[in-house]
């Protein structure tokens, strides 16, 4: 009956309100079968859109985790809400044998750095371990965008919680820093994830005119201006605590 509507919608008939509340009732109110949703998304009636996207996403994400990952192909609609809390268990199940390398695959085509942890934290949970190449390609892409958050969350994982299957994640990442920048890894903290942007992006430039302009080699400084390089890092490190603690 379905495929009938949807021939019938591709074709250019209208989606009607009777049919969605019919196919919501019979809890088959999802497109994963119809072959252009792109141009089915805004003929749908406003009040079952969300829902339509939303059990579309998880019957497709139900499917692609279900078998070998191959390269993930979904339209926009799909993508805006891919990564979406409420859908965390289904773009990361961790009941999935194949979370590793199918959620690094989504994480690489669509996902941003809080999506990358979501799935570390997803792989945190199971006790499978990476293989060597899935581990190698999730270091290559932390490093290519430098994700130094999740960079330090691998880190975390492999020496709190012993998942040495990370280490290559993190050291890889680590790898490609500079002598000074491998120093700001190690010990000043991690910018955390405010409501202010402005205060932020305050704390970033502080911190990285710091380790900048403490990163050239190649610059000689005179020994007098070390004393001031130096006083100037611990001011940053010690405004960005006070700021934290009163975020906190």
């Amino acid at each position: 009956m379905r495929r009938g509507f949807f021939e019938a919608w591709e074709k250019g008939a209208p989606v009607t309100e009777v049919v969605c509340e019919a196919l919501e009732k019979a809890g088959r109110l999802e497109f994963t079968r119809c072959t252009n949703r792109s141009r089915l998304w805004p003929k749908l009636p406003k009040r079952y859109l969300a829902n339509s996207l939303s059990n579309t996403l998880r019957v497709w994400l139900k499917e692609y985790c279900s078998r070998p990952p191959t390269m993930p192909n979904l339209e926009k609609e799909l993508v805006e809400i891919l990564f979406a809390p409420q859908h965390t268990d289904f773009t990361f199940p961790r009941s999935s044998s194949f979370l590793r390398l199918g959620g690094l695959m989504l994480v690489e085509a669509w996902g941003t750095e809080p999506d990358c942890e979501s799935w570390l934290n997803a792989l945190m949970a199971i006790s499978t371990e990476l293989s060597s190449d899935v581990s190698k390609r999730a270091g290559e892409l932390v490093t290519n965008r430098h994700w130094v958050s999740m960079a330090k969350a691998a880190k975390g994982g492999d020496e709190r919680r012993g998942r040495h299957d990370f280490r290559v994640i993190w050291q890889t990442y680590y790898d490609s820093l500079g002598r000074l920048e491998k120093f700001a890894f190690d010990y000043l903290p991690s910018l955390s994830r405010r409501s202010s942007k402005v205060s932020t992006l305050t704390d970033s430039k502080l911190m990285i005119d710091a380790v900048f302009v403490t990163a050239l080699p190649e610059v000689r400084i005179p020994r007098f201006h070390h004393k001031w390089l130096n006083l100037y890092i611990l001011f940053v490190k010690i405004l960005h605590s006070r700021r934290i603690l009163v975020g906190n």
